[in-house]
């Protein structure tokens, strides 16, 4: 693993406060920002998005390929060490991935605490896009190496440049529902030491200036 920069002090309270105004909740984005793309566009109930007389067996994502395992989970999660923490929060990203893909909410719940809300977002955006047996196609969203860590023991923050290629969400028949170009992002993870291992506690995503 790359070695990491910044790496800084701070207490628990201005640890979270630091998180908290980089925009804990991509939902939280001011009316004069654009809303990063990082989540597509929630989508309608089902009884508005199912077709009638629509077969209710949950059908496959074409998109998504086959072979598409849940991620395994990082034995280095449990080491209570920077390596551990950066491992928990690509951990993360290969379970939002992987969660969009398939419409299997299960590995973010794993890797998730109850009190990140944008986690529980996503949590319930992904089983929402199943039983709407609607289609996430494409979306990845890729972490480059670490630009800053702000390290407070059993509190962590790491930021990393990340890339989300472009995607689109299919309702059942055809239409589409939501899309995106993709985008470059900061994204910014903080992850917590409870117990045995790393969970994330809090994620924000802003939009990247453009090289």
């Amino acid at each position: 693993m790359g070695k990491t920069t910044d790496t800084k002090k701070f207490s628990s309270g201005r640890l979270a406060a630091a998180v908290i105004a980089a925009g804990l909740v991509i939902a939280g984005c001011s009316a004069e920002e654009p809303e990063p793309d990082f989540t597509p566009t929630m989508p309608p109930s089902k009884s508005s998005s199912t077709l009638d007389g629509e077969d209710e067996e949950a059908q496959p994502n074409p998109a998504a390929s086959p072979d598409l395992k849940p991620p395994p989970i990082p034995p280095e999660i449990e080491e209570k060490t920077l390596e551990g923490a950066e491992a928990a929060a690509r951990y993360y990203i290969d379970a939002f991935n992987y969660g969009y893909a398939m419409r299997d909410s299960e590995p973010m719940k794993e890797i998730s605490l109850p009190e990140c809300e944008t986690c529980q977002s996503h949590i319930e955006l992904i089983e929402t896009i199943e039983d709407n047996k609607q289609i996430f196609d494409g979306g990845f969203v890729e972490l480059e190496a670490a630009s800053d860590i702000f390290d407070n023991g059993n509190e962590i923050v790491m930021e990393f440049p990340s890339r989300q290629e472009p995607f689109v969400l299919l309702n059942p028949d055809g239409s589409i529902e939501g899309s995106s170009n993709g985008s470059r992002l900061i994204t910014s993870v903080l992850a917590a030491y409870e117990n045995t291992s790393w969970k994330i506690r809090a994620t924000s995503h802003e939009m990247a200036d453009e090289r």
